[in-house]
């Protein structure tokens, strides 16, 4: 039985099902997808995406009708990008093709979609998990940290970031401009929507014990840590602004408190060796603010995501000028005090107290140094394009 579109008839939802090696499973997925869409009287397609099946999958999906396109490049990411790309519905629906979620719960996802919501997840955890579908480890630790850093970075409500089934509109499908090749696609798709103020639902699904007799291709640690790393990539507050701040902000009180001399805390002296401390962690500080800086100014002028207020207006009200005079500006004050006090080593007068002074002079200078030329690189990002 045929669902792909006739001539003329608008596809209201597409289904994609990436594949790889799923002979046991993917057919019954298949039927099981075109008899929702012929209960609810849906337009649909099914599109199955094949990365590289060395099985009869390819052979069972074209047997039932459906579109199967090929992606030889390997990875999870690969083969959604690719059926997603072959799709024309209105509406697109994802899920995995080893029978591990009830396919009668994509209308659920369709409804929502219907009724205006951008992007809809299902919900494992509110809707059921089979004794055996999903391991202990994901279950109890990889599923919820995933979800709670989310919701902590990207602000948003979505309780099982990981869910496999997941219905979007095409309009914020082409918005999201979905880039991962990896297993962190899943994670994309949530965090671009945030990012992109698009109205995300969640609906609870079932999870079921799948059907295959191979190991899963998810590998939980490798995966997982690349669904960390996007995260990180695309939250540059929390990788780079918020660790650079805490350091420069640490670094410049010590060396502020003690710059007149030592500081007794009960027993403790506290001298200029935690001065040097607060030098090292100012410009330690200040190097991680500027990669901070570097991140969302790449990802504000490579339109990867929108919604950052402060980076746009920081980059329309930057000149270069400006920031070259601050860097000069900090050069010239600590090469002064350095100049000062090697003229007075010169004319024997030196003591062990401008150590204090020499140890700000040389941060001063270090930081100004690397706001002359991190000003360059920013302006960089600012040339405009053809």
């Amino acid at each position: 039985m045929k669902t792909e579109n006739s001539v003329g008839q608008q596809v209201e939802v597409s289904i994609v099902f990436p594949c790889l090696n799923e002979e046991r499973t993917i057919g019954r997925c298949v039927e099981t997808a075109q008899k929702v869409l012929i209960q609810h009287g849906i337009k649909g397609e099914i599109v199955v995406s094949d990365n590289g099946s060395t099985d009869n999958s390819r052979g069972i999906a074209k047997s039932l009708g459906v579109k199967v396109v090929s992606e030889p490049r390997k990875g999870y990411g690969h083969a959604y990008l690719m059926g997603l790309a072959a799709s024309s519905g209105k509406y697109i629906i994802t899920s995995d093709s080893d029978e591990s979620y009830d396919m009668r719960d994509m209308y659920k996802l369709v409804l929502e979609l219907r009724e205006g919501a951008d992007f809809v997840i299902g919900n494992r955890f509110k809707g059921g998990i089979e004794k055996g579908a999903m391991p202990l480890l994901h279950k109890y630790f990889g599923n919820p940290i995933m979800s709670w850093l989310v919701k902590l970075f990207f602000k948003t409500d979505v309780s099982d970031v990981q869910s496999g089934m997941r219905g979007f509109t095409r309009e914020a499908y082409k918005k999201m401009d979905l880039r991962s090749t990896g297993f962190e696609l899943a994670t994309e798709f949530v965090v671009k929507t945030a990012l992109l103020n698009l109205k995300m639902k969640e609906v609870p699904i079932r999870l079921c014990k799948d059907g295959r007799d191979r190991k899963p291709h998810l590998r939980s640690w490798i995966d997982g840590w690349r669904n960390l790393r996007f995260m990180l990539m695309y939250s540059p507050d929390y990788t780079f602004l918020a660790p650079g701040s805490f350091f420069m902000i640490t670094g410049m009180l010590l060396m502020l408190l003690l710059l007149k001399g030592p500081l007794r805390i009960g027993m403790i002296q506290i001298d200029y060796h935690l001065m040097i401390l607060g030098s090292v962690l100012s410009i330690l500080g200040f190097q991680i603010l500027n990669l901070g800086i570097f991140a969302k100014s790449y990802v504000f002028t490579e339109n990867l995501h929108t919604g950052d207020k402060w980076i746009e207006k920081f980059l329309r009200r930057f000149k270069l000028e400006n920031w070259l005079i601050v860097g000069i500006s900090c050069v010239i004050s600590g090469s002064a005090v350095v100049g000062f006090i090697i003229f007075k080593w010169l004319n024997q007068d030196f003591t062990i107290f401008a150590v204090r002074p020499a140890i700000l002079a040389l941060t001063l200078i270090v930081i100004g140094t690397q706001i002359i030329f991190s000003s360059l690189i920013v302006s960089m990002f600012l040339i405009p394009k053809r």
